[in-house]
């Protein structure tokens, strides 16, 4: 009867644990959508999906070997007390089934020591945190490996970027001539700009140049056709190339071009505001450094009104006080080192 009632149990825990198994989401539920994202979830997901059907399969085994385990055996003393009990020897009998041997390696005597009978739940707990343990941390090896990869042929890839010449049409325009070498010549500050300031501030001329070559460049229809507007990037990229020559100089201009993209800080003021009028004052050949005095000044108040921004958000989300810090940071430099009057 005993065996009839472990095989029902065993049975209808077999059925509830291949239901559980259907539950558990495999990985490429986890990664559907995400995208480019996915490279890296997915290591997770498997480590995710490993886990919980590795610890769910220990688990049904614990379960089915604890219904299968058997009683110990209980020595009927009321039968056998007047032949078998002698306390004496009992104790020698116990002792020798519950100690192991250990030699102490100072004295040289060997003693016996207590063994540790590890409980069932507590081994299905050591043999589930082992491959939880052993998933994430395969999962985390392999992401690690790979952004290193993909940083590296990123690195590269964008090295190869300062060697390339790209098509940038000026048709023959003695303006976008000269708004070119205006952009040469920040392109050249910002390289060699020794602080974050003189960085942005290049960085500002570098736009206003290249406006200014979007406006004339209008005039030739430039922006009429789609694979020619597209070119007035090129003529940043070109500039950038021309003032970059050597391996330290890129390697610096790719530090300075992913904080100037990047950093909330430096984040520039549309030049395409109406109280600018960059148009006009690119019509007139206004030299860059004129525009710029006119530019900044709208520039710091736009800062000014970033910070309002993340004062209220300090209010709220707690984690934002770091940028609010390095935002009040920033605007104080931009008031010291170019005051309003």
């Amino acid at each position: 009867m005993k065996i009839v009632f472990q095989s029902v149990f065993t049975l209808i825990i077999l059925v509830i644990g291949v239901w559980l198994f259907i539950l558990v989401p495999t990985p490429n539920n986890f990664v559907q959508g995400l995208g480019v994202a996915a490279l890296f979830v997915y290591p997770l997901a498997i480590a995710f999906y490993v886990s919980v059907v590795g610890v769910l399969g220990v688990s049904l085994w614990s379960l089915v070997a604890f219904i299968f385990k058997e009683e110990p055996y209980k020595e009927d003393t009321k039968t056998n007390k007047k032949y078998t009990y002698n306390p004496e020897f009992k104790t020698k009998i116990q002792e020798l089934n519950t100690a192991v041997k250990h030699t102490d390696p100072t004295t040289g005597l060997t003693v016996s020591m207590p063994s540790k009978k590890s409980s069932l739940l507590f081994s299905t707990f050591k043999v589930g945190s082992l491959i939880v343990g052993i998933s994430f941390a395969s999962a985390l090896a392999i992401i690690a490996f790979f952004t290193f990869v993909i940083k590296i042929d990123s690195h590269k890839s964008e090295l190869k970027t300062y060697s390339t010449l790209y098509e940038a049409e000026d048709y023959d325009d003695s303006r976008i001539k000269y708004y070119i070498l205006e952009l040469d010549a920040n392109s050249q500050k910002l390289i060699h700009s020794d602080n974050t300031y003189d960085d942005v501030v290049a960085n500002i001329k570098r736009e206003i140049s290249l406006e200014c070559i979007r406006v004339f460049r209008k005039e030739h229809n430039a922006t009429k056709n789609h694979q020619a507007d597209m070119q007035i990037e090129n003529f940043m990229l070109n500039a950038r190339n021309r003032s970059t020559t050597t391996d330290d100089m890129r390697e610096l201009s790719i530090k300075k071009e992913y904080f100037l993209r990047y950093n909330h800080s430096a984040s520039s003021y549309s030049l395409r505001t109406p109280s600018l009028e960059l148009e006009e004052k690119c019509q007139k050949i206004m030299s860059v450094d004129t525009i710029f005095k006119k530019a900044m000044p709208l520039y710091i108040q736009y800062q000014e009104k970033y910070l309002e921004k993340a004062r209220s958000y300090a209010l709220t989300y707690s984690t934002s006080s770091k940028y609010l810090k390095s935002q009040e940071k920033w605007v104080k430099t931009l008031h010291a080192r170019y005051p309003l009057d």
